[in-house]
């Protein structure tokens, strides 16, 4: 009785699967920097509601650091 090798894939088979890998470690890792960005902006967002001191220090800097309407929109919450 003769032993069947299993079927071998060809080498294009290859290079795709490890891209499919390499597109999905890049996605998870962008993911992954983002939730750790939000839960940053979310500790800031509280600091800044919540200490007096804190906003004293660091308002100022985020306000020059700002460039977007978006971003100086967002942070005007803050100036009162």
């Amino acid at each position: 009785m003769l032993l069947k090798m299993p079927a071998q894939k060809k080498p294009a088979d290859k290079i795709a699967e490890l891209q499919d890998k390499l597109r999905a470690a890049k996605a998870e890792a962008k993911e992954a920097e983002q939730r750790q960005f939000a839960i940053i902006g979310a500790a800031v967002a509280r600091l800044l509601e919540n200490d007096a001191e804190f906003k004293a220090a660091v308002l100022p800097k985020l306000q020059a650091s700002l460039t977007t309407p978006r971003d100086k929109t967002a942070i005007e919450k803050f100036l009162v």
